[in-house]
């Protein structure tokens, strides 16, 4: 299924980020997931930093320790993370893997 911009989506509507996409940052599962995906989602939307810390109101410096392991977003802040990109919070935290992807 694809969403208006030709991106994959799956049946609840999240987006699905290529697997060569989160290889390329490194968005496996385990300890290192949320770093990397929060990288791969953000490049696959065509993001930047700033545009990411805009919409939520954060520092750059806050997102950046997100985006190299440094530090953790609140709940409050992942489930925006996750509104915002269109994934789902599984994905995020690599709980989960999509079928053939």
């Amino acid at each position: 299924m694809t969403d208006d911009g030709n991106r994959t989506v799956d049946e609840w509507g999240w987006l699905v980020i290529p697997k060569e996409v989160r290889e390329k940052f490194g968005a496996g599962g385990g300890e290192w997931a949320l770093k990397g995906r929060l990288r791969a989602a953000r490049a696959y939307l065509g993001l930047t930093q700033c545009d990411v810390t805009k919409h939520l109101h954060i520092h750059r410096s806050t997102y950046l320790y997100y985006e190299t392991g440094k530090s953790h977003p609140s709940l409050r802040v992942l489930r925006e993370l996750c509104a915002y990109f269109g994934v789902s919070p599984e994905f995020l935290l690599g709980l989960e893997r999509h079928k053939g992807l």
